[in-house]
């Protein structure tokens, strides 16, 4: 026999072979054609469909006369939950037939019904059957009993279960609803309850259902209280919270009247085109809008480029569907509204959360959705405006130029939310607030706002903070800086040119007088100090009393102390550190011997005004003639305040016509000068949070534009780049100096030099080393045995330094930027980790 289970037969000749015994015999004789009345198509046109009553009144049971089972129909006590008492219950007993021998059908005199060509029908039934059993449902006119339905197959299992069937005739007729089961195993017992035929013949006449999530709101659909409330289910645009996935749900309704259904706007559901489902079947389709609404927002003071958090609902979880919109400004001062995409919804659509661009404004917020409507129009709908404030955030302030870093000149002032009316509040160091200026929004990046404003004239140091849109930034993280107001000049008996003739760096002689011009030199509360830059770290003050500060503090004048070397000068009066300038020593001969000097032996000059730095050191012998031979020294002494220097004396000295000079860096005794400066690296390392690198050593330029800075890679080659760079300043540091350096691209490792002038500094490596492979052997090695080798491949190992293995040191064969060869105890060759030092 053909499996029908779950199958939808069409209309086809089958049945013909029964039709003529149809009309035969039915097994109660009050089963007859008799064309009776036709019940309206509104409610269930099936009567007697819960067998409460007789059941020969409504139904009758067919069977074929050429069938020999014998079949028995009567009232049982059981039924569907709902339905009553009672059930249909059918005995078949004998081997099966053909499905088409056994039909129980309405009777065609009191239960028949017309049916619409044009209109669909549900057919519902609850079933059980001792033995698992196929029934063919169907329905057929009334006056022939042709089929004018397909033919609809369900398995019948051993518990009650709901069936239902969408039936679509093809005539317009009265008709008669069949249950086929001829095929019913032999003992078996079908038990029928609960049918209801139900014709599909909806009008929504609520076309967009608009409120809140939580909101009950009702769909007008006439007649739609003839359908059970738990058949009637409303399907709507759903987030699926555990397969992370956007679908449709179906939901229960709440309510329901005679031409109304009432639904609560469920969780997860977002704005779209529902559904109303009958008996799971597609009844019609309204606009479901769901409103977004926003009920509170996190942090309650918002951060450029930092999240916001928005709680509320009705959000649509699509890319463009759902916007934050906030205000921003451009540099120009153009207020506009910024339109921000969600990045992360959480699982019951009651909160997302956005990144807010930098030059974000106090204003008004709001979230704005938009969905296709049923025709394919764009329906938009807006939250209501909730009023914000930003929390200014700085991070990095510096001087606007170069050049310019004294009292009164611009700050430039690097951070976010500062571009609403900025102001900039100076602080002492007692956090009171010494004064407040405006500031001008010049520059607005994606990760950055700057503004700019003018330091204040009341105090040499200060600390910072920003105030924008009347909201200030952290006092606690109010950024310490501090400015050159008081010395503007040296004047001295030396000096030479850097640029042009008015930018001049003043020289002296160890004992001469300088005059340093500035304001604000006299204290009243102390005596005022010049401090100069002694060896290494050592500073040398020197006490100044009244009688040397002219001008009511604007000029003094001091006497250059022993022991001072090139480097910066600064006044402290009343307790404050001035801001600093340089002031170059010119070396000054005191002696030479032995006496008489031997050609090709030492010669060793005393003098005044050097430094630590041999390679800065040169001694000229004028032999006459432009006859001049430069020999470098290969030792400084230092005596106290004094050096001596040695060297060897060049062989071809003539007899009695030659004079010797010294020079330390750009100075010789004689008051020649040179232009540049020869620097020295001593250290140079990357910050990777920031990407500033800092150049450590000494003799650079304190002007940051005559630092040339050339940089390579860390490749075989040493390949010169053009790197994103750019220096931030040039600093006086305990150990020496420092340039700063801002790396905006990719470059963050390889060599680096500083040329000033004509003189280029040492290469110095920075950037973290990157071991790619390593390799371990136990071998001989000569000279060393059978030992434990490392191969180690990688980048930027630079030419010193060592290898660690766990916790024991190796010992470094070979090593260049990329290869290292290192030899340990074989006992250690397999700890881990392996760590190159540089």
């Amino acid at each position: 026999m053909t499996n029908l289970k779950e199958k939808k037969l069409v209309k086809n000749k089958k049945i013909k072979p029964f039709i003529g015994i149809l009309i035969a015999v039915f097994l109660f004789s009050s089963f007859t054609l008799d064309t009776g009345p036709v019940k309206a198509v509104t409610g269930n046109l099936i009567e007697g469909g819960s067998f409460e009553d007789n059941l020969n009144v409504n139904w009758g049971l067919w069977q074929d006369q050429g069938s020999t089972r014998v079949y028995n129909f009567n009232r049982a006590y059981d039924s569907a939950f709902g339905y009553g008492s009672h059930c249909a219950q059918i005995g078949a007993q004998g081997s099966p037939d053909e499905p088409f021998t056994a039909i129980l059908s309405t009777k065609t005199d009191n239960n028949k019904f017309s049916v619409d060509s044009t209109k669909e029908y549900f057919l519902t039934f609850y079933a059980k059957a001792t033995q698992g059993m196929d029934v063919i449902t169907y329905l057929q006119r009334a006056d022939n009993y042709n089929g004018i339905t397909a033919f609809h197959a369900r398995t019948i299992t051993n518990d009650w279960q709901k069936y239902i069937i969408d039936l679509s005739p093809d005539a317009s007729t009265e008709a008669a609803l069949a249950f086929v089961f001829g095929d019913m195993p032999d003992g078996a017992y079908l038990y029928i309850d609960g049918v209801e035929l139900l014709v599909n013949d909806f009008t929504i006449n609520t076309e967009t259902v608009k409120g809140y999530i939580g909101d009950t709101k009702t769909i007008s659909i006439p007649d739609i209280n003839n359908y059970p409330t738990e058949s009637i289910k409303v399907e709507l645009p759903y987030y699926d919270n555990l397969t992370d996935e956007i679908t449709f749900k179906k939901f229960s309704i709440d309510t329901i009247s005679r031409s109304n259904i009432g639904f609560t706007f469920p969780t997860r559901t977002f704005a779209g085109v529902g559904t109303v489902y009958v008996y799971d079947i597609p009844a019609g389709q309204f606009n479901y809008q769901a409103l977004p609404r926003i009920t509170e927002f996190h942090p309650s003071q918002l951060r450029a480029d930092e999240d916001i958090v928005i709680h509320g609902d009705g959000f649509i979880p699509m890319e463009t569907n759902t916007m934050l919109v906030v205000k921003s400004i451009d540099t120009d001062n153009n207020v506009h509204d910024n339109w921000i995409s969600p990045e992360y919804f959480d699982s019951d659509l009651v909160q997302f959360s956005a990144n807010l661009p930098t030059g974000i404004i106090p204003g008004s917020l709001y979230v704005w959705t938009s969905f296709l409507n049923m025709n394919g129009e764009d329906v938009v709908a807006k939250s209501r405006t909730l009023s914000y404030k930003v929390k200014p955030v700085i991070f990095a302030v510096e001087w606007s130029e170069t050049g310019y870093e004294q009292v009164g000149d611009k700050l430039r002032i690097y951070g976010k939310g500062i571009s609403k009316a900025p102001s900039v509040n100076f602080y002492n160091n007692s956090g009171e607030k010494i004064e407040n200026k405006r500031a001008k929004l010049i520059e607005l990046t994606d990760t950055e706002e700057v503004i700019e404003a003018d330091s204040t004239y009341k105090q040499n140091t200060f600390s910072i903070t920003v105030t924008s849109g009347g909201v200030e930034s952290e006092k606690s993280s109010a950024l310490s800086f501090s400015a050159k107001p008081l010395i503007t000049k040296i004047t001295s008996k030396y000096s030479r040119s850097q640029y042009n003739d008015y930018d001049k760096m003043p020289a002296a002689k160890i004992g001469e007088e300088i005059t340093i011009v500035g304001q604000g030199l006299l204290s009243d509360i102390s005596s005022t100090s010049v401090e100069f830059q002694g060896r290494g770290n050592d500073r040398l003050t020197v006490w100044l009393d009244e009688d040397s500060i002219y001008n009511s503090g604007k000029s003094l004048k001091v006497i250059v102390p022993l022991g001072a070397q090139n480097g910066y000068v600064n006044v402290y009066a009343g307790g404050e550190k001035s801001n600093s300038l340089p002031l170059e020593i010119v070396p000054s001969i005191i002696a030479t011997y032995p006496d008489p000097i031997l050609p090709g032996q030492e010669i060793t000059i005393v003098a005044n005004g050097m430094g630590e730095n041999i390679e800065l050191t040169k001694i000229y012998f004028n032999m006459g003639k432009n006859n001049e031979q430069i020999v470098l020294p290969y030792e400084i002494i230092h005596n106290g305040w004094t050096g001596e220097v040695k060297a060897k004396a060049p062989l071809s000295l003539p007899y009695d016509i030659t004079t010797v000079s010294l020079q330390y860096d750009k100075w010789k005794d004689s008051g020649e000068s040179e232009l540049n400066v020869q620097p020295y690296i001593t250290n140079a390392y990357i910050n990777m949070d920031d990407k500033i690198l800092t150049i450590q050593g000494y003799g650079f330029s304190i002007k940051p534009k005559e630092n040339i800075i050339t940089y390579k890679l860390a490749d075989q080659n040493k390949t010169i780049i053009d790197p994103n760079a750019r220096i931030l300043g040039v600093y006086a540091t305990e150990d020496g100096q420092e340039i700063r350096i801002r790396l905006s691209d990719e470059y963050y490792y390889g060599w680096v030099s500083v040329q000033v002038g004509d003189y280029t500094s040492n290469e110095a490596n920075f950037g973290p080393v990157s071991v790619k492979s390593v390799a371990r052997r136990i071998q001989y090695v000569e000279n060393v045995g059978v030992t434990g080798v490392l191969y180690i491949n990688g980048y930027n190992f630079s030419s010193e330094g060592g290898v660690k293995v766990g916790d024991h040191w190796a010992d470094v064969h070979y090593r260049s930027d990329f290869f290292i060869i290192a030899v340990i105890d074989p006992a250690y060759l397999y700890d881990n980790p392996v760590i190159v030092a540089k």
